[in-house]
């Protein structure tokens, strides 16, 4: 098995660099969605059944989320993007600690939904943009 057989994307540094940031981003950027509600039971002495529907909201911004960022991306730059999102989501990630009434977690469920919705649309464009040949990206070799 040799260097011909290995995915070609990934020997290009630009494309390593970006998947391991990407790794560590999603490593983070997932852990409110599984403890948003018991934060919100513990600790803001949310109701049980609105704490639960603090991950409705979530959702329902990153809908938002998925769709805006995108046609700024196109006007903008996916990688420049792509930048100021996941850098807004991991400063809005550190304010997670700091609400501490209904309202506030409200407003960050809603602005913590937005920035990571934009994240999880955003990174495959910048994906694309790196390598300069679709054919090379990943696992997808060329056929002869």
């Amino acid at each position: 098995m040799g260097l011909s057989s290995f995915p070609q994307g990934i020997l290009q540094l630009s494309y390593t660099v970006f998947t391991a940031a990407i790794f560590a981003t999603m490593w983070g950027l997932f852990v409110p969605f599984f403890f948003l509600s018991s934060y919100a039971i513990e600790e803001t002495h949310f109701s049980y059944t609105l704490a639960f529907y603090l991950l409705a909201i979530m959702n329902a911004a990153s809908w938002f989320g998925r769709i805006i960022p995108g046609f700024v991306a196109d006007r903008l730059g996916r990688l420049n993007i792509f930048v100021f999102i996941t850098i807004a989501a991991g400063i809005i990630e550190l304010c997670w600690s700091k609400t501490s009434s209904h309202p506030g977690l409200i407003v960050w469920t809603i602005f913590f939904g937005f920035f990571s919705g934009a994240v999880i649309s955003v990174f495959a464009a910048g994906f694309a943009q790196l390598t300069p040949d679709p054919r090379l990206e990943g696992f997808c070799q060329p056929t002869h």
